[in-house]
């Protein structure tokens, strides 16, 4: 079993069963480039194109995978300058000098958590601005995502209005006096009529 063992709770579960062959990994030492990361690795440096510290564990494990069948470390590493991440995860969609669009659909709380941090850390020394929204079409959804990103430690804004949601994407920064927290706009598209959407 590789696991991240950063990861307290997956740490503590590999510790209970002591008849199975473990290799823990921690994420991989990087540092921010204009367009992705540059993992340093045995004194050399090898840029990437994604971002966040969860794609930085993802990729420790998969070089450990690499390492146990034999394929050189330094070929992994330079294969991965191309790799931009799994489909409509942290994907760029959209990027100028003024905006950068990411898609990311991702599916549980604590994955918009990575995604957020992922963000926010990547931009926090560009002078940006990070928002993020959570769109989703029913109310129960709605109230469900709100509650389990305010239980991960998210500031949580709600839109269920075309006209607020306009109103939020030209603030700049973030609204609700939530500056400097990690803040999500959770977003109700089942109240904006057909035609707006």
């Amino acid at each position: 079993v590789i696991y991240n063992d950063t990861d307290t709770e997956v740490a503590e579960l590999v510790d209970e069963f002591h008849n199975l062959h473990t290799k823990p990994v921690h994420p991989l030492p990087y540092n921010t480039a204009l367009d992705g990361v540059v993992i340093l690795f045995e004194n050399k440096e090898y840029p990437v194109k994604i971002i966040g510290e969860h794609n930085m564990q993802n990729m420790a494990g998969a070089m450990e995978i690499c390492r146990q069948l034999g394929i050189n470390i330094s070929s992994f590493l330079e294969a991965m300058h191309d790799f931009t991440g799994a489909g409509k995860r942290l994907e760029k969609i959209h990027d100028t000098i003024k905006l950068t669009v990411f898609r990311d659909f991702a599916h549980s709380p604590s994955k918009v958590k990575a995604s957020v941090k992922a963000v926010k850390d990547f931009y926090q020394d560009k002078k940006t601005i990070a928002k993020f929204y959570f769109i989703v079409d029913r109310l129960d959804l709605a109230t469900q995502a709100k509650d389990e990103f305010i239980a991960r430690g998210l500031k949580v804004e709600m839109v269920s209005s075309k006209e607020d949601f306009i109103n939020n994407i030209k603030t700049a920064g973030a609204t609700a006096g939530n500056v400097g927290e990690q803040t999500i706009t959770v977003v109700n598209i089942q109240k904006f009529s057909t035609d707006s959407i």
